[in-house]
C-alpha cells in the first residue's frame, strides 16, 4: 500500500463582544462539565453498496470502540466528496489537491469539495491509500499500520465520515481509497474518560512487522523500509511533550527508532499535531515477538508515563 497524508484545516473563528451596565438577570450557573464532548454511543447502519468501503467503516469503528473513542457516523455528502475525488484521481493523478481546469474538478481541496456537495465543516482531514487489494478491513489496518495516517483514524474529534473508492475500475493501477473526516456547526465529540490512545494496543497482535510505504515518509533520509510503529495520542485541544520513548524487545536493548514528536519532526508541524508522538523502526520488527513500549512525557505540563507490550505476527 502506497499512502499520502494532507491534513487541510479549518478553523471557525468566533468572536464575543460586550459592553456598558447590563442588569439583566443572569440565569443559573452553567454547569461547565455539561459543555465537555461527549463521545458518540451509537450510529445509524453503515449502509453502502460496495463491501469494500463497507468493511472499512465498520473497520474504523471497531477501532475506535476499542481504543476508548465515539463512533464515526457515516455522512453520505462527505462520501459524495470522497468520491468525486477518487474519480478525479484516476483520470488526472495528484493527491489531496485538483487543479482548476481539470475533467472531473470538483473543489481544490477537501474543504471545498465537501462544501460544494453541501456540508458545511468546521474542521476537515482526508487520507489516501492506494491499494491493489479489494478488502477494506485491511485497507485500515494498512493505514494504521503508518506513523501519520493512523492520527485521523484515532482522533478524538471527529463525528462524520465518508469514503470514495473507484469499484467501476478494479483493474485500473491506480485505485486510490480516500476517506475524508469532518465535524460541522454541531460541534466536535470527545472522549473525556480517555486521557490517551496506544496504538498498538496493549497486549495485542500487530497485522505486521513493517510500515507500507508512507509519503511524507517520517525521516527525509529513509524512504521505506521501517518497521511498525508505535504511537500515543491524546485529545487535540491538549499539548503532548515526550520525556522519553523506548521500544525494546523483551530483554534487551531499545531498538534503533525515529523519534515523532511535534518538537523533532517537521511532518508534525505541518499537520499541526503537537498531541501525538510516536516511534518509527528503522527496520522492520522481528516476527513473532513480544515488544515493550516505556512512555514519560507531559499532557499539558501534567506528567504522564505509560508502559505496554504487544507482539509481532
Amino acid at each position: 500500500m502506497k499512502l499520502k497524508i494532507h491534513a487541510c484545516l479549518i478553523a471557525l473563528l468566533l468572536s464575543a463582544c460586550g459592553g456598558g451596565n447590563d442588569d439583566s438577570p443572569r440565569g443559573p450557573p452553567t454547569n461547565l462539565a455539561s459543555l465537555i464532548p461527549q463521545p458518540i454511543t451509537s450510529v445509524a447502519a453503515i449502509s453502502y453498496p460496495d463491501i469494500e468501503r463497507q468493511q472499512a467503516f465498520v473497520r474504523m469503528n471497531e477501532v475506535r470502540q476499542q481504543v476508548g473513542l465515539g463512533l464515526l457516523k457515516q455522512n453520505t455528502l462527505i462520501d459524495q466528496a470522497a468520491y468525486s475525488h477518487a474519480k478525479y484521481m484516476i483520470l488526472n493523478g495528484g493527491d489531496h489537491r485538483q487543479t482548476p481546469g481539470r475533467q472531473l474538478f470538483t473543489g481544490e481541496w477537501p474543504v471545498d469539495r465537501m462544501v460544494a456537495v453541501g456540508y458545511q465543516p468546521t474542521l476537515t482531514n482526508e487520507i489516501i491509500g492506494f491499494d491493489g487489494q479489494a478488502n477494506g478491513t485491511m485497507t485500515i489496518d494498512g493505514f494504521l499500520a503508518t506513523a501519520y495516517h493512523r492520527i485521523p483514524i484515532l482522533d478524538y474529534h471527529w463525528t462524520d465520515a465518508g469514503i470514495g473508492w473507484d469499484v467501476a475500475r478494479p483493474g485500473s493501477y491506480i485505485r486510490p481509497f480516500v476517506i475524508d473526516f469532518a465535524y460541522g456547526s454541531a460541534g466536535r465529540q470527545g472522549a473525556p474518560d480517555t486521557p490517551y490512545v496506544l496504538w498498538p494496543q496493549p497486549n495485542t497482535r500487530t497485522t505486521s512487522v513493517k510500515m507500507p510505504l508512507e509519503v511524507p515518509p517520517p525521516s527525509p533520509t529513509q524512504d521505506d523500509g521501517y518497521g511498525y510503529p508505535v504511537s500515543i495520542q491524546v485529545d487535540p485541544n491538549k499539548s503532548l511533550k515526550a520525556t522519553r520513548f523506548v521500544l525494546k524487545e523483551l530483554g534487551t536493548t531499545p531498538v534503533d527508532a525515529y523519534l515523532l514528536t511535534y518538537d523533532t519532526d517537521i511532518n508534525l508541524v505541518k499537520l499541526g499535531a503537537p498531541f501525538f508522538a510516536a516511534l518509527a523502526p528503522k527496520a522492520p520488527l522481528k516476527p513473532l515477538t513480544r515488544y515493550s513500549v516505556e512512555f514519560e512525557g507531559t499532557v499539558d505540563g501534567q506528567r504522564l508515563a505509560v508502559n505496554w507490550s504487544f507482539s509481532t505476527p
